[in-house]
């Protein structure tokens, strides 16, 4: 079993927690997930540049800048100067979520694989880490269903009586 390393970049918990448990979803069965997250812009360049992680997912109006500067928001195009600086060293496919709809295309052009929107629904999400990662959709095996032995005797009876019942 292979491991998948993520590296989670938003400030915001809930939806960090939400996106780590769908990739985990994901990659069920084919892999064991290891996350890194940041909420940092500084940090999301410097990891993101190494080559070590399998799948990025960003959050770029969701950054907080390095301590240095007095602002306490990164603006999305700082994240997409972010995302194409990465993306010329790094060969990670890189998801954008809780991206504002107008940076849809933006985001694209920098390097992203896909860009869902504010409100993504966990399933969209699922489908573009299966996507970008090449995971196989998993089929789920059929639920045997017990029959009491009432019921086993009677379907017994019954493929006595007419011959060709299952």
């Amino acid at each position: 079993m292979k491991a998948v390393k993520l590296l989670l970049a938003n400030f915001e918990r809930r939806t960090n927690n939400l996106v780590e448990v769908v990739v985990r979803d994901a990659c069920f069965g084919h892999g064991l997930v290891e996350c890194v997250r940041t909420n940092r812009i500084d940090e999301f360049l410097l990891l993101g540049t190494r080559d070590e992680f399998d799948l990025i997912i960003v959050a770029p109006d969701h950054l907080v800048p390095e301590p240095s500067r007095k602002t306490g928001h990164v603006s999305v195009d700082e994240s997409l100067r972010a995302i194409r600086r990465i993306k010329r060293k790094s060969t990670a496919p890189i998801i954008a979520v809780c991206a504002p709809k107008a940076f849809d295309l933006a985001l694209i052009e920098a390097g992203a694989e896909a860009a869902l929107g504010l409100f993504f629904k966990p399933e969209a999400l699922e489908l573009e880490v299966r996507r970008v990662l090449k995971v196989p959709e998993q089929v789920e095996a059929p639920t045997q269903v017990r029959l009491s032995l009432g019921a086993a005797f009677l379907r017994g009876l019954q493929r006595l009586i007419i011959p060709g019942t299952q």
